[in-house]
């Protein structure tokens, strides 16, 4: 591998309005996310499963209300760390950004373990030996880091063409559903509120908002992407929306293919399910299509990730080397593998338990809390902006992820769910030692951090009435 010094630029351009929205909707693993997600919320909210997606969906449109604002003014392979700095300084920016990574890293080891199983089983003779997973587990990663390093626009379009074929099969069983009329004749009563209150739609909004994890990966391609200050922003909200219609719509088919929530909460591969009994010539396909939607998560997500991590180190708060380019295709290489072979060993070394989706949901909420801070800094320097897309709209995305937070900390969870609080303290105390020390041996750069933004050598000069524009009121 070809590797240069350390980079100041990604190349830009490389990537398009759709190859920004592919990147957050590959991330997102739709057909996997649709195949372990409706009936585990199927469980606890009965038939209500696509209304509880819908009321999601327009929740978590309040943070990408926050990650657009953001992206307007400070377009920046940072994402939400860049955000974050810029806001409540680099000291709580880079603690969180660790943290977040190190959750990232969690998380993704978990998929990585998971996805080892799933090949084992499904394609290679059922197979459980811990080699074998292992031996699967490194193989398929190494496969997704090609195009990784190869380029952004090949890594775009590995990621498009696997998720046009979810939503291809995805699309052609459901339509199949409707046309025979599912189970029961078509409905519109998985829309109406649940029985049992409140409760069965706080449990199955937890659930359904950790599904719409990757919306926010557009953010971080924002170096290469054209017309980042437009584009980013408008890639974030047209993800949200188009993979969360792709959720309703299933949620809806499949609750009308079984009859009611209580059948389908009792699929363990709802969607093969359905597709052998109203798609029968396509069942086959279903295994290939949850394939497809992991190799388009792992190129999209270490894709993503890499760009974080890269330019972390280029801002000097991680070790230099992740902060290089490859020689001949200009990718973060060294942060692509190092943060992949991370999760691998971590995946490979142990079965993962723990979550890491509270970590990034934690990034979510400062983001939105560093939203609202900005708007009251600005307006006292004299500079209004609307308060109801800067105050009102990211406090409604606080409001929302506080709900699943409650549901995975709360008290009395059973095993291993109890351990989640420990494993968030584990990481807040090994983010908060990581600052501690990069703030002793390297202060200089702690204090210039976030300051590379698409298409300024310094963002931090740019003019106030620049930024300004680039928001709008």
């Amino acid at each position: 591998m070809e590797i240069g010094e350390r980079a100041e630029a990604l190349k830009t351009g490389e990537v398009s309005l759709l190859g920004a929205v592919m990147t957050g909707a590959a991330v997102m693993a739709p057909a996997a996310s649709i195949l372990f997600g409706v009936a585990l919320v199927a469980g606890v909210a009965g038939s209500a499963v696509p209304l509880i997606f819908l009321i999601a969906a327009i929740g978590v449109l309040a943070t990408g209300n926050t990650l657009a604002r953001f992206a307007r003014v400070w377009p920046s392979a940072g994402s939400f760390v860049t955000f974050i700095t810029r806001v409540f300084g680099s000291t709580v920016g880079l603690a969180v950004g660790v943290a977040v990574l190190l959750g990232w890293l969690v998380a993704y080891a978990a998929v990585y373990v998971f996805i080892g199983d799933f090949l084992a089983h499904d394609f290679f003779g059922g197979a459980d030996d811990d080699l074998t997973t292992s031996l699967l587990i490194v193989g398929f990663v190494a496969i997704a880091l090609v195009p990784v390093v190869r380029g952004v626009r090949l890594s775009v379009r590995v990621s498009l063409i696997a998720l046009l074929v979810e939503v291809a099969v995805i699309a052609v069983i459901g339509v199949s559903v409707l046309v025979q009329g599912g189970a029961d004749g078509i409905s519109l009563s998985p829309f109406s509120l649940p029985d049992g209150g409140l409760e069965p739609i706080a449990l199955g909004f937890a659930i359904t908002v950790f599904l719409f994890g990757g919306f926010e990966q557009p953010v971080p391609m924002a170096e290469e992407t054209r017309n980042p200050r437009r584009n980013v922003p408008l890639a974030v909200v047209l993800c949200i929306v188009g993979i969360g219609a792709l959720y309703v719509f299933a949620a809806w088919f499949l609750v009308l293919a079984f009859g009611d929530g209580a059948a389908l909460a009792q699929q363990a591969d709802p969607i093969h399910a359905a597709a052998d009994e109203y798609a029968s010539w396509l069942a086959p396909l279903v295994k290939w299509v949850l394939l497809s939607s992991f190799l388009g998560f792992a190129v999209a997500a270490n894709t993503a990730v890499s760009r974080i991590v890269f330019n972390t180190a280029r801002e000097g708060l991680l070790p230099k080397p992740l902060g290089a380019l490859h020689r001949r295709h200009g990718t973060p290489a060294v942060a692509a593998f190092a943060f992949a072979g991370a999760g691998v060993a971590i995946g490979v070394g142990s079965k993962l338990v723990a979550d890491g989706a509270d970590a990034v949901t934690l990034l979510s909420l400062d983001a939105n809390a560093a939203l609202v801070v900005w708007w009251w800094r600005e307006r006292r320097a004299g500079r209004e902006h609307g308060a109801v897309a800067h105050v009102v709209v990211p406090l409604a995305g606080i409001a929302v992820l506080a709900s699943p937070y409650y549901y995975n900390l709360k008290p009395g969870q059973p095993s291993p769910l109890d351990l989640v609080p420990w494993g968030l303290a584990l990481l807040a105390a090994v983010a908060v030692g990581f600052t501690a020390l990069v703030r002793r041996r390297n202060p200089e750069h702690l204090a210039t951090a976030g300051r590379v933004c698409a298409g300024e050598a310094d963002a931090a000069t740019a003019p106030d009435a620049a930024v300004a524009r680039a928001v709008g009121s």
